[in-house]
């Protein structure tokens, strides 16, 4: 249970495309993916930026390209650094689903909302869809608080999990 009346995260805006978008997430502590659903493309680049955003903190080995030499004592030390070191867990993800459609709208829906739910289900996001046209109320507002407090709790696991981690290095050095 959450007793907290606030919380605060550290989130940042930055486009998933963006040569910046790792160090952002890396120092992020959720990460919002939001997409139109008039534009089918950015929603398919949804799944490439949320490997991008996990593997800008979990630590990766170095592998040797061909072509490309990698020196020995730098493969050495990756794989080191891979045995003595817990990754952390990715910071908590949600999907949020734009919709812009005014019935007079010309744009066509592209993305529907089964395909934004099935997305977050796999990289185990919240999702939630809300629209930003003109005179819209939003239906069910305790859906949007629902669904920040849940990505308020994910956080402080988060930031629980980081402090075990924490003190279990602190007791093994």
């Amino acid at each position: 249970m959450v007793y907290d009346k606030l919380i605060l995260m550290n989130m940042g805006i930055c486009d998933p495309t963006d040569t910046w978008f790792e160090l952002h997430t890396r120092d992020s502590e959720a990460v919002i993916f939001v997409y139109r659903v008039s534009d089918r493309q950015k929603f398919l680049e949804l799944l490439s930026a949320a490997e991008r955003a996990c593997n800008a903190i979990t630590p990766r080995p170095v592998i040797p390209q061909p072509g490309r030499g990698v020196g020995l004592v730098r493969r050495i030390l990756s794989r080191l650094l891979l045995r003595h070191s817990e990754a952390q867990p990715p910071p908590p993800f949600m999907v949020l689903a734009v919709s812009d459609m005014d019935p007079k709208s010309k744009r066509l829906r592209q993305v529907t909302s089964e395909e934004g739910e099935s997305f977050s289900r796999s990289i185990g996001a919240i999702f939630l869809e809300i629209s930003c046209a003109p005179c819209t109320v939003i239906a069910n507002p305790e859906v949007k608080d629902e669904a920040m407090i849940e990505l308020s709790k994910r956080v402080i696991l988060n930031r629980a999990y980081a402090e075990k981690l924490a003190k279990e290095v602190k007791v093994v050095k």
